[in-house]
């Protein structure tokens, strides 16, 4: 492009980008977990037919499974068919990048400071929760959802049509779509009590704008039974949750640890962060947001893997609040002194 030149803005807007793509790259893949997904998708492709029981265990041979991450298996297993291991962790690497770019758009419209944007979509990166699993599909949708929604809520665009048709295919790649639901039903019940509160006021979404978003999360609904097991992927999602064996031995299970580098990155450094900067802020979160940001943190407080869905709805909303944080109240801190030297 004629007269284009490299500014520190666009040094700034690049390095979150960087910083994730290295993270990506730096645990290529994991020792657990995905190879049975891959397995599986091998099983679909060669058979076309998505298994029924369990074909790997033998405590469990024959045993009624439900594989509900098959098209994300299917999808593993055809990439790895056409480039191998190297094109897996490139297409996973990807599918963080997509994932965080719709976080970072929502952290850079949040605020008009590039530089804040990008210190706290560095944060993000490098707190980015993603393997090479079914789950890093969840995370795209996740982003894609909080993309649509705040866009709506804030009337930058209308994008409402896909959340159902993107549903069809979450439903299909992991169990998390719950979450999708959950989060329009959010932004129903707290925008209406909004709206409830103060019917004059401007920046809440109209009775009309409501009923549209209801009739999406309808929509959806309908949209998560267009999978192999339709209404009854709702009690595989309840039995993956309710598991007392994961919920006890497996390591992702557990809550967070605040004594621990993992803990901090994922959740408890944002989590304080996001706290400190809305109890000393100039202007205070609506219910939306407060609810967005509690609701999930809640849900990150119950297990490692819930933080990052978290992260996704509380780094938009650190990126507004931060440039107006009033430091007044921690500076009259400096002349506390506990001890009388």
């Amino acid at each position: 492009m004629a007269g284009f030149k490299v500014s520190i803005e666009h040094l700034w807007l690049g390095l979150p980008v960087f910083a994730l793509l290295w993270k990506s790259f730096l645990f290529p893949l994991p020792f657990l977990d995905f190879w049975w997904h891959l397995k599986i998708g091998e099983v679909i492709a060669t058979t076309r037919s998505i298994p029924r029981v369990d074909l790997f265990s033998f405590t469990a041979a024959g045993q009624p499974f439900v594989v509900q991450n098959w098209l994300a298996e299917l999808l593993y297993y055809g990439t790895y068919r056409f480039g191998g291991f190297a094109l897996l962790v490139f297409f996973n690497a990807l599918m963080s990048a997509a994932a965080f770019l719709f976080v970072y758009h929502l952290c850079l419209e949040a605020t008009q400071k590039v530089r804040i944007a990008a210190f706290v979509a560095f944060f993000a990166a490098i707190g980015n929760y993603s393997f090479l699993r079914p789950q890093a599909f969840s995370f795209f949708m996740f982003a894609v959802y909080s993309w649509v929604l705040s866009g709506y809520r804030f009337r930058r665009r209308d994008a409402l049509w896909a959340l159902p048709v993107l549903m069809i295919f979450w439903v299909n790649f992991h169990g998390a779509f719950v979450l999708g639901l959950g989060l329009i039903g959010i932004y129903i019940v707290t925008e209406g009590c909004r709206r409830f509160i103060d019917p004059d006021r401007t920046d809440a979404l109209t009775p009309a704008e409501l009923r549209k978003l209801a009739l999406v999360l309808l929509f959806c609904g309908l949209a998560t039974l267009i999978n192999p097991e339709t209404y009854k992927v709702y009690d595989y999602v309840r039995t993956v949750v309710t598991d007392q064996g994961s919920q006890q031995f497996v390591a992702e299970w557990q809550p967070p640890r605040v004594n621990q580098l993992l803990g901090i990155m994922l959740f408890y450094g944002p989590f304080f962060l996001g706290l400190l900067v809305l109890a000393y802020n100039r202007i205070k979160p609506d219910l939306t947001e407060t609810a967005l940001f509690c609701g999930f943190a809640v849900f990150a407080m119950m297990s490692t893997r819930n933080a990052a869905w978290f992260g996704t709805v509380s780094y938009p909303i650190l990126a507004r609040y931060l440039p107006m944080v009033d430091l007044r109240p921690l500076m009259a801190l400096r002349r506390f002194r506990a001890i009388d030297w």
